[in-house]
């Protein structure tokens, strides 16, 4: 039987993860075996290669990001006041980030290579995996805006997400955040007024 590795794979990613993030794609391995603990041969056994590393990260960040968006969203019931929550908690999760680091996921797209197109495919698989959780929960949405799709309302609020946390990084105020999550929802939902007027005719009949 061979011999065990000396090292927890998923503790290995973790701090990897933690490195990229931080100090982008291009950090050396040199770097990268000091920051994780571990030989380079280690590292290499593990991943094959500094773009497996890369790669392996990026698809265990965004395995979280989706169970992390699954949670959030299933804190309220679909619609205005569940989107609220969800781009608050993301506001303040990035104001409360003392490095400011933004998105892993929006940070390894601005930092992939077209010399490695497989980066490219699994950045893709992770945001289309994503927007299908917002459209899940907005199909289920009773006061989204007339005339906007369940699939129109996901993409429109995932390049907010994107915009929102990669502004974040770079330092917008706390009332700018503000500004944008109410204008996010003014965009995608429908005011009362006219969820009431909705309502009524749905059950008198339009034109009676």
């Amino acid at each position: 039987m061979g011999r065990a590795p000396g090292y927890d794979k998923e503790v290995l990613l973790k701090k990897l993860t933690d490195c990229f993030w931080e100090y982008g794609h291009s950090a050396p391995v040199s770097f990268l075996v000091e920051q994780a603990g571990v030989n380079a041969a280690s590292l290499y056994a593990a991943f094959g290669s500094k773009k497996g590393m890369i790669h392996a990260t990026i698809k265990d960040y965004a395995r979280e990001a989706c169970t992390e968006v699954t949670e959030l969203l299933g804190k309220n019931s679909p619609g205005r006041e569940q989107i609220r929550y969800f781009l608050q908690t993301l506001l303040d999760t990035g104001l409360a980030d003392p490095k400011s680091r933004g998105c892993f996921l929006v940070n390894s797209i601005l930092e992939a290579h077209s010399d490695d197109p497989e980066i490219g495919t699994i950045l893709n698989t992770c945001m289309n995996d994503l927007r299908a959780i917002f459209q899940k929960h907005l199909t289920l949405a009773k006061d989204l805006r007339p005339g906007i799709t369940a699939a129109e309302a996901a993409l429109f609020l995932q390049v907010q997400v994107w915009g929102l946390k990669m502004m974040v990084k770079m330092g917008l105020p706390a009332e700018s955040g503000q500004t944008i999550i109410e204008q996010t929802l003014c965009r995608l939902f429908a005011d009362k007024p006219e969820i009431q007027k909705r309502t009524s005719q749905n059950r008198h009949g339009v034109g009676r």
